[in-house]
């Protein structure tokens, strides 16, 4: 499901959306059903990364350009009246760990594939937000072969998800598309080790 339709989700209580996802997820071939819901999983986590992104660089902007100081007494004020109604502070404190595991995950990816390895895809498949799911799953991906053995690869898993999935039409790359490579080549590596087993009892 791509990030404009999950947004789509108008139930304003956890239960109209639970149905809601219910009834999308039943429209489904059930063999399809678990990779929708845990594309679903990630995208959420991926909105959530860049929600704690937004908020960390507007609360900065306000800090830096004294704005508060046009409706507040001072700083405090303003970050009390935030915490009671967004728990601001929690979202700050967060803001550290995800920019440090994204950071994490791309020097990871970039010890396989070399310098500013999400730059160097195609554009067309270029994610419009690395998500640490998504990253986790790349940075996976990288060392099970180099970036030019692993595009084509990443572009063959959209194209079939494209054909496969009715409601999940983005064109580039999601953490599900990596991780049905990873699993395809794990599940390859396990064929030859069993093969390999077997010859060499004979």
């Amino acid at each position: 499901m791509a990030e404009n339709n999950i947004l789509q989700f108008n139930g304003n209580t956890a239960k109209i959306v639970l149905e809601q996802l219910v009834n999308i997820l039943d429209s489904l071939p059930p063999a399809d059903r678990l990779d929708e819901a845990l594309h679903i999983i990630s995208t959420w986590s991926a909105l959530e990364s860049k929600a704690i992104a937004l908020t960390y660089a507007a609360w900065s902007y306000i800090v830096e350009g004294r704005l508060w100081k046009y409706r507040y007494h001072n700083l405090e004020a303003l970050q009390d009246e935030l915490d009671r109604d967004y728990s601001i502070r929690k979202t700050l404190d967060q803001y550290d760990t995800l920019t440090n595991r994204q950071e994490l995950e791309l020097r990871g990816i970039a010890k396989h594939w070399g310098p500013d390895p999400i730059h160097a895809l195609p554009e067309k498949i270029q994610p419009p937000w690395l998500g640490h799911n998504l990253l986790s799953a790349l940075n996976r991906l990288s060392k099970s072969g180099s970036q030019e053995e692993c595009i084509p690869l990443l572009e063959q898993a959209i194209e079939e998800r494209l054909a496969r999935h009715k409601t999940r039409k983005c064109h580039y790359i999601v953490a599900s598309d990596v991780y049905s490579i990873i699993y395809r080549l794990e599940g390859i590596k396990q064929t030859l080790r069993q093969s390999s087993t077997s010859q060499g009892m004979w």
